[in-house]
């Protein structure tokens, strides 16, 4: 379908807004490019083409991205472009934005055109693969048991809170357990160690034994002597009234 066909079923195409724009000059339109224009200047924002040349400089090539992908997103957005850029332009912006590898290999070419920059670009892309590929095969065996295989990596791989004793024997430990150690060992037989020698109360001393210390508080009143308890004498005064 040409423009001229498209200008005259124009009214068929829009709808909304832009309908209405149409219809509003709908005389005044000579051919599709005015039309086009118009509804631009209607839809379009005002600093597109600011923000557009922005990003079109900052537009790298990505670290997977093929060559001919890159050229190719890039002259799309080139062609975006109200007012378009020089050939010298465009180049200089490509070259900036390549992967850096791609950048110090070509000081040792020549060229002069984006044509035939993109096929230079393209032989290193295929160069680069290739290298790639070589340095893969060291790692990647396509017979893992046919390659050399150090000591190290031939040792059992033990899994975290597996021990071994010194008995051969080995020993898991569960995340959520707290291991014991040495000190709280100890502590645990001091304690059983500890007890009252008149009550025998483990973990208490005869000198802080709640049951004993009672004991002895309540005998010095009553004046029977306890074993171990050394009550004070009554002085001589209270004595002779005692006998008399």
């Amino acid at each position: 379908m040409s423009k001229t066909e498209l200008l005259r079923e124009a009214k068929f195409l829009f709808q909304g807004s832009a309908l209405e724009v149409y219809r509003s000059c709908r005389r005044s339109f000579n051919n599709w490019n005015d039309l086009e224009h118009r509804l631009t200047l209607a839809f379009t924002d005002p600093t597109y083409e600011k923000r557009l040349k922005r990003e079109i400089l900052d537009r790298k090539q990505g670290d997977d991205e093929p060559i001919i992908v890159y050229f190719s997103k890039m002259d799309n957005l080139f062609n975006l472009l109200t007012r378009p850029m020089s050939d010298e332009d465009k180049l200089e912006i490509i070259e900036e934005n390549i992967l850096p590898e791609y950048q110090m290999a070509l000081s040792l070419h020549s060229y002069r055109n984006l044509q035939q920059l993109e096929n230079l670009l393209v032989k290193l892309e295929k160069s680069r693969a290739k290298a790639k590929s070589s340095l893969s095969q060291f790692t990647k065996s396509v017979e893992p048991s046919l390659q050399h295989q150090s000591r190290n990596s031939q040792k059992p791989r033990m899994d975290k809170g597996v021990t071994t004793r010194a008995d051969g024997r080995v020993s898991t430990l569960k995340c959520d357990e707290k291991p014991v150690s040495s000190q709280d060992s100890t502590d645990k037989q001091d304690k059983k160690s500890v007890y009252c020698y008149s009550c025998k109360k483990p973990g208490v001393t005869r000198r802080n034994c709640p049951k004993c210390t009672f004991s002895r508080s309540e005998n010095g009143k009553s004046g029977i002597n306890v074993p171990g308890v050394v009550l004070e004498p009554k002085s001589t005064s209270q004595s002779r009234k005692t006998t008399n």
